[in-house]
């Protein structure tokens, strides 16, 4: 998405705060997406530099559709700028 309109990001907040800017304010992406970006980057950000990361299946089973609405949201948003 971010590729498309030509926006850059130089680290993976940056990719938060460009989708934030360019696509939550704007009302093209929902702001529950934008909390769910933020919570499994949050997640992997801390599997990737924490000591520890928790994860058991009851995380799994909230974050898990939540991630595929955000998912969906991003792939129609792409394809309707296809279209345009």
């Amino acid at each position: 998405m971010l590729l498309n309109r030509h926006i850059e990001a130089n680290t993976h907040n940056g990719v938060k705060t460009q989708l934030s800017m360019h696509f939550v304010r704007t009302g093209l992406l929902d702001l529950e997406h934008s909390t769910t970006f933020g919570l499994l980057f949050d997640k992997r950000h801390s599997s990737d530099y924490g000591d520890f990361a928790y994860c058991d299946a009851a995380l799994v089973d909230v974050l898990r559709p939540r991630a595929e609405a955000f998912i969906n949201a991003v792939e129609q948003l792409v394809r309707s700028e296809r279209t345009a």
